[in-house]
């Protein structure tokens, strides 16, 4: 279980998350929702220990995050950040075997089964095809598959997504929240920040409402998603249906 405590976390003088506590569901698609520059992603990077709170703290299996290990923490937790790098010359298979460090010898050499997961994950995403292609020369959407292959491989307990349909187009977008999909019935548990409504009342199982670095509500998109909601975070006039497809809540836009 994946908890903040009373968490405060800024930048210089500037809080961004503000006395906040939320619980992640175990083995279920939690979407953080929420205007821009609400805290969504900080409290990604939160959760994940790439920022630590001025106040409070991130509890992982009831256990101080900051007291694992980098090398566990690699095993159990594993964050696709928006903003990725990666070193010039590198190939798509080389990327996703970066997936499988947490797991490899002193030596740094791969065994069968980390090899296996790195095809299966390649499969996947559908990168496969292109695994000796350089990651410079794919496009967004190639690249961007390319790094959720190296996610899929490095198999973790919780998976955490900031943004990850960005670059991706409407095909691929569907193709990537049925992954997320999948990872939810193997038994892991998922973060996701988005900015599709729609994506996150369909694909998931829990919404967490951010506004101003606070939590406004939180809960299943039946539950939640409202009219009154959507105009008072996101100062949006919608009507929300039933999706006629789906039977998920579905946000129109009046």
């Amino acid at each position: 279980m994946l908890q903040a405590m009373n968490v405060t976390v800024g930048y210089g003088e500037k809080a961004i998350l503000q006395h906040l506590s939320v619980t992640i569901p175990q083995g279920k698609v939690t979407a953080l929702i929420g205007p821009n520059g609400c805290g969504k992603s900080t409290l990604l990077k939160t959760l994940s220990r790439v920022i630590s709170p001025s106040s409070g703290q991130v509890l992982f299996d009831n256990r101080p995050l900051h007291r694992w290990s980098t090398k566990a923490i690699a095993r159990h937790l594993s964050l696709l950040p928006q903003n990725l790098h990666h070193p010039e010359g590198i190939t798509v298979r080389q990327l996703v075997e970066y997936g499988r460090t947490p797991y490899v010898s002193h030596w740094g050499r791969l065994k069968s089964e980390d090899r296996q997961m790195v095809e299966q994950a390649m499969v996947r995403t559908g990168v496969d095809e292109f695994q000796h292609t350089l990651l410079d020369g794919l496009s967004g959407g190639q690249r961007q598959r390319a790094w959720i292959a190296m996610i899929l491989a490095q198999d973790t307990d919780v998976v955490m997504l900031d943004e990850p349909t960005t670059f991706l187009d409407l095909s691929h977008q569907i193709e990537l929240m049925q992954i997320i999909r999948d990872m939810q019935v193997t038994g892991k548990t998922v973060i996701v920040v988005l900015h599709d409504l729609n994506q996150a009342a369909r694909y998931c199982d829990h919404l967490v409402v951010l506004k101003s670095g606070t939590i406004v509500a939180e809960g299943s998109p039946e539950t939640i998603m409202t009219h009154q909601l959507l105009e008072d975070v996101f100062s949006v006039k919608a009507t929300v249906m039933a999706d006629p497809v789906a039977g998920t809540p579905l946000c129109v836009p009046l």
